[in-house]
């Protein structure tokens, strides 16, 4: 089990396991208010606590929120989200986070561009918000898992 999660009147409150002892700490870093709204609300519905941002510069939002997960899209507009997953590397409130490319780039593409930039792993944005969800859950977990070893 990852965390439990109980949901009442659309509140949903965050129960510890000994897998996933404090709701994860997601970032999503996307120029879509839509997207940004919808991942949000999936992810704070399984228990995470949420963050989002519509620009790359967020070295100060990560330096406050310090986020288990980083999600990041890879077009985003003038700058591109993979040349910020490179300097979020050097950047030690990040050091520790898990950063995911969330992107509508077909698979094969978001693999090839997280090789190279030294991303953790990717979403694509078209397999929908369970799989967002579970991805996230599953990249905390496994982090906990590794760590405890």
């Amino acid at each position: 089990m990852l965390g439990a999660t109980a949901m009442t009147k659309n509140k949903t409150y965050f129960a510890a396991t000994k897998e996933m002892p404090v709701p994860p700490r997601v970032l999503i870093v996307d120029d879509s208010a839509t997207v940004l709204a919808n991942a949000r609300d999936a992810l704070q519905k399984s228990g995470c606590i949420v963050e989002t941002s519509e620009t790359i510069f967020i070295a100060r939002l990560v330096n406050e929120f310090l986020p288990d997960v980083i999600l990041i899209d890879v077009d985003m507009g003038q700058h591109s989200g993979s040349v910020a997953i490179q300097s979020l590397r050097h950047y030690t409130a990040a050091r520790h986070s898990i950063i995911l490319l969330y992107s509508s780039k077909p698979h094969q593409e978001l693999s090839a561009i997280a090789s190279n930039h030294q991303a953790d792993g990717f979403i694509c944005k078209m397999d929908g918000l369970a799989v967002l969800t579970k991805e996230v859950l599953t990249a905390v977990r496994d982090r906990i898992a590794i760590a405890a070893r």
